[in-house]
């Protein structure tokens, strides 16, 4: 089977799994499917970094949370891939940053969907979601710390900007420096309805400029190497349309 079928199989299969999760979030079936489909992007990443490419130009389109997940724990795995982390790390890291934004299921889905600027008490309910995934995910058991961090720290930020705790420096740990880069890219690179998709090129530069203080100066330079190919421009090909 050819890489890129393997990618579009694997999209399909993130697709159904997180949307299962966010619809049953205390079903542990529906968590074992999440972390079926981070381990099998651990694996196909490992045979071929340029994956990465692969499974994020699958991942686009209709999708929504499920899309972005996949995106996110594509960039996420691939940056550990390059900084030579274990295989049990990468694992645990792709099954957090596919539920990142679970806690989001129990937001009102009108605040979500609104396409005017939240305000600050609107503000302050979606800047909650990261405690409530954490608190979803507990019914479960004892939750592994790779998977906790990417969770509730994914919005920190190293400057001390970030939410929900407004930790600083050390206390936002390698877990949550790579899922925020990730996201971070991953939601500047997608189209929203009130703008269009960045290039790599202006989302990279954006993230070195405008938030450099907040997101990890080597794990950006991690993010520029990826073969993200596809989805808009390749990071290293600043001269890409």
């Amino acid at each position: 089977m050819s890489e890129a079928s393997r990618a579009r199989q694997l999209a399909e299969a993130a697709r159904a799994a997180v949307d299962e999760v966010f619809a049953s979030p205390h079903a542990a079936f529906a968590l074992d499917a999440v972390g079926q489909v981070g381990d099998s992007l651990v694996a196909l990443v490992h045979e071929d970094r340029a994956a990465v490419g692969e499974v994020r130009r699958a991942a686009r389109g209709p999708g929504g949370d499920a899309a972005h997940a996949l995106g996110v724990a594509t960039i996420a795995v691939g940056i550990a891939h390059l900084l030579g982390l274990s295989t049990a790390f990468r694992r645990k890291l792709a099954k957090g940053a596919l539920l990142h934004d679970l806690g989001k299921s129990l937001l009102p889905p009108e605040l979500l969907a609104k396409d005017a600027p939240l305000d600050d008490a609107e503000w302050q309910v979606v800047r909650q979601h990261p405690k409530l995934g954490v608190d979803l995910l507990t019914v479960h058991g004892p939750l592994d710390e790779i998977v906790r961090s990417a969770v509730m720290r994914h919005h920190e930020r190293l400057d001390g900007s970030g939410y929900p705790y407004a930790l600083e420096g050390a206390a936002v740990d390698l877990p949550a420096r790579l899922v925020a880069v990730a996201d971070v890219y991953d939601a500047l690179t997608s189209a929203r309805p009130d703008r269009g998709a960045l290039r790599a090129d202006e989302a990279l530069r954006l993230m070195r400029e405008a938030l450099c203080g907040g997101l990890d100066p080597e794990l950006l330079s991690a993010l520029a190497a990826l073969p993200l190919g596809a989805c808009g421009a390749d990071p290293r090909d600043p001269g890409a349309a």
